[in-house]
C-alpha cells in the first residue's frame, strides 16, 4: 500500500564520496520505487573537484548541487533542505546503503502522534550483526563520569553503566521508541518540523550538528524515534576516514561548541575543574595486531561484545554473541579503522565483563 506522502526529498551531502553518493542513491531510489513513495534526491557536492562532478553531475534526475567551497555536512543539509519541494525531508549521509524495506518504517512512524524525526537502526554490516552506536548526548553527569574513567583513578563503572543503559534500550528495541538524539547521518523530518526546529546550526565544521539539533527538538517538544524495523547500512567513517586527523581536530571544536551553546556555565566550570583535579591516566602505546583477534572467556550464555576507539570506551558499536569465544577476522577485520582499538566483552544479564582487548591496527593492515 502506497505511504501518504506526497514527494520525499532526499538531501545527501557528499565531500570527496561521489562513489559512494551514487551507490547510496540506488539503494535509496529501489526501496522508495518499492515503498510506493515519490523521491525527489538533491545531492550536495562539497568537494569542489572535477572528478567528483563530473560522476556526481551525471547522476540521472538528480538535482546537483555543487558548492565552491566546504560547507560541512550542516551547510549542506541546509542549501540542499532549501532547494527541495517535498513535504518530508530524509537527511542523508552519503556512505549509506538502504537494505530493502527500509524506508517504509520510517516513513510510517511519522504519523504518531508528536513525532518530530525518525531515524533508522544503523548496522556496520549487511547481515546486520554489527550495531553502530546511538548518539550519546552530553551532559554534565556524564562529562564528569568521562573525566573519572580517562584519570588516574580509572574510575569506568558509572560511564560504562550509563552508555549500558542507553545502548541496549537502542539495540534491544522492537518498535518505535522515543529517544533524547538520534544520529544524523539519516533522518526523517517532516518539513513543518524542520521550519519550527530550525535547520542544523551551519557552524558546526563537522560532528554534534546532530546533537545540538535533537536538543533543541526535544526541547521544542518533539518527539524523536528510533525505529528499529528500518535498517540502514552505515559505512561508518567511510566519507570522513580519508582525513582522520582533520576530522579528529574538527571533532574536539564542534564538542566544544556544544558544550558552549548547551551546558550551563556552572557545568562547563565544573568539568573544567574535574578534568583539571584529574589529570588523565598516560596511554601506553598499544600491541600492533593482525588477524585473526580472538577473545576467550569461560562463561556460557549470552553476550556482548562492544568495540571502540575511545579508551574511555564509548561510544561504542555492539554485537550480541552466544558461546565462549570469537575472532575479529574477515569482513569485520577489514571495516576496522587504522589506531587504537578497544573491545570488551560483557555478559549480557549481569553486565560482568567477560573479557576485554587493546591493541592498534595498522594502516594498511
Amino acid at each position: 500500500m502506497p505511504l501518504p506522502v506526497r514527494l520525499l526529498s532526499a538531501v545527501v551531502v557528499s565531500y570527496r564520496s561521489a562513489a559512494l553518493a551514487v551507490r547510496c542513491v540506488s539503494t535509496l531510489r529501489a526501496d522508495a520505487a518499492r515503498a510506493g513513495v515519490p523521491l525527489e534526491v538533491v545531492v550536495v557536492d562539497n568537494s569542489a573537484e572535477p572528478g567528483e562532478r563530473a560522476l556526481l553531475g551525471a547522476l540521472p534526475g538528480v538535482r546537483y548541487l555543487p558548492l565552491d567551497t566546504n560547507a560541512g555536512y550542516a551547510g549542506g543539509l541546509v542549501r540542499g533542505a532549501s532547494e527541495a519541494k517535498g513535504e518530508v525531508l530524509l537527511l542523508a549521509n552519503p556512505d549509506l546503503v538502504f537494505a530493502p524495506g527500509s524506508l517504509a518504517p520510517l516513513l510510517e512512524a511519522l504519523s504518531i502522534p508528536g513525532a518530530g524525526a525518525a531515524g533508522p537502526r544503523f548496522t556496520w554490516d549487511e547481515e546486520g550483526h554489527w550495531l553502530l552506536p546511538p548518539l550519546w548526548v552530553p551532559s554534565l553527569r556524564r562529562e564528569l563520569a568521562k573525566a573519572l574513567a580517562l584519570s588516574r583513578l580509572g574510575l569506568r563503572s558509572p560511564l560504562l553503566r550509563d552508555w549500558r543503559a542507553l545502548a541496549l534500550s537502542h539495540w534491544e528495541a522492537r518498535e518505535p521508541t522515543p529517544v533524547h538524539g538520534l544520529v544524523g547521518a539519516l533522518l526523517a523530518v517532516p518539513r513543518g518540523v524542520w521550519d519550527r526546529v530550525g535547520p542544523f546550526d551551519a557552524r558546526y565544521p563537522l560532528y554534534f550538528e546532530d546533537t545540538d539539533w535533537s536538543v533543541r527538538a526535544v526541547r521544542a517538544g518533539w518527539k524523536l524515534l528510533l525505529v528499529p524495523r528500518s535498517r540502514v547500512v552505515h559505512d561508518h567513517g567511510g566519507s570522513t576516514g580519508q582525513e582522520s586527523e582533520a576530522s579528529a581536530a574538527r571533532w574536539v571544536a564542534s564538542e566544544e561548541m556544544f558544550r558552549s551553546l548547551h551546558l550551563s556555565l556552572l557545568g562547563r566550570t565544573l568539568g573544567r575543574v574535574a578534568a583539571a583535579l584529574l589529570p588523565p591516566s598516560s596511554r601506553p602505546e598499544l600491541p600492533i595486531a593482525r588477524p585473526p583477534v580472538r577473545l576467550e572467556w569461560r562463561e556460557a550464555g549470552r553476550a556482548l561484545l562492544e568495540l571502540t576507539t575511545m579508551p574511555e570506551g564509548v561510544p561504542a558499536a555492539g554485537r550480541f554473541v552466544d558461546g565462549r569465544s570469537f575472532d575479529l577476522t574477515g569482513p569485520d577485520w577489514e571495516r576496522l579503522p587504522a589506531g587504537d582499538l578497544f573491545l570488551r566483552v560483557t555478559d549480557r544479564a549481569s553486565g560482568a565483563v567477560l573479557a576485554r582487548a587493546a591493541f592498534r591496527k595498522e594502516t594498511g593492515s
